[in-house]
């Protein structure tokens, strides 16, 4: 269902929570926030690299509900958030998003997000989500952000593809892949680290960068304490985790409606190895509605 009772709410929690929270943060839910079409799910983020960096946000458009007229709204508001938050999107993404995304059956959803990190570099991000394999539309829109697929990389099993813009252009282009549990093995190699999350994953996604050398490993728990619980551990020697930890217990204070819960965590992937000191935490807006 949409979240019309509770438009701008996590975004007013979040700031509520942290004074010092960018102004980019009520700009973004204005304009990927409005009504017609409406966000379907919101989804807060915090990224963990030494420091608790915890200004993102990212709303979803559910593709079967929004229809066409809806997706292309979407389309909009992402060259808007580039002109109000400074990113430069690029003409020939906007054109190549409206000649392969809007009425494809392909999508599934659509997704507009921010992440605004400390020193300005900030980033409006356009992801489309996928149930059926597309390959033109994800070659075609990855030709169109400049980047090119590795042919290693299958755009027929592409789960997500994610674009980034910041000031200069575009700064990334992502693709996600659905892995399976029995090669997570294989892939990483010191998963006895964090076994307890990897009991409690009931799906492993792996991210590609096709303009920076960065991969990611996603953990989706099969329930938000999970997630919580390894939080509340690490937190014990780590000063940003405990940092999103007390930012997360403010945040979820200033809601009146629904529950802000760990759902999915990431770690940076480097020569099989997952990196602890470069890693996100995602928040879903859960009993809403």
């Amino acid at each position: 269902m949409p979240l019309t009772s509770t438009q701008g709410e996590v975004a007013a929690a979040l700031r509520a929570a942290d004074p010092a929270a960018p102004e980019a943060l009520a700009i973004f839910d204005r304009i990927a926030g409005a009504a017609h079409p409406t966000p379907d799910f919101i989804e807060w983020s915090a990224q963990l690299t030494g420091a608790c960096d915890a200004a993102r946000l990212t709303y979803y458009f559910d593709a079967a509900r929004q229809g066409e007229a809806g997706l292309r709204a979407v389309g909009g508001r992402f060259a808007a958030l580039g002109d109000a938050l400074g990113a430069a999107v690029p003409p020939a993404l906007l054109e190549a998003f409206s000649a392969l995304v809007p009425g494809r059956r392909e999508v599934q959803q659509l997704v507009l997000g921010l992440d605004d990190r400390p020193g300005g570099a900030r980033r409006v991000k356009l992801y489309v989500v996928l149930q059926e394999a597309a390959e033109g539309l994800v070659d075609g829109l990855i030709a169109a952000a400049g980047a090119r697929r590795p042919e290693a990389l299958d755009a027929a099993k592409v789960y997500i593809l994610g674009l980034d813009c910041g000031a200069a252009g575009i700064s990334d282009a992502k693709l996600y892949f659905r892995l399976d549990r029995a090669r997570l093995g294989r892939v990483v190699s010191n998963l006895r680290e964090v076994s307890d999350l990897v009991k409690g994953t009931r799906e492993v996604v792996l991210q590609r960068c096709l303009l920076s050398d960065r991969s990611q490993i996603y953990l989706h728990a099969t329930d938000a304490h999970t997630i919580a619980g390894y939080l509340a551990r690490r937190a014990w020697g780590d000063a940003a985790t405990a940092q999103l930890n007390a930012r997360h217990r403010a945040a979820a204070a200033h809601l009146a409606h629904g529950r802000l819960e760990p759902w999915i965590i990431s770690f940076g992937l480097r020569d099989h190895q997952l990196q602890w000191d470069a890693s996100n935490v995602y928040y879903h807006h859960t009993g809403v509605g």
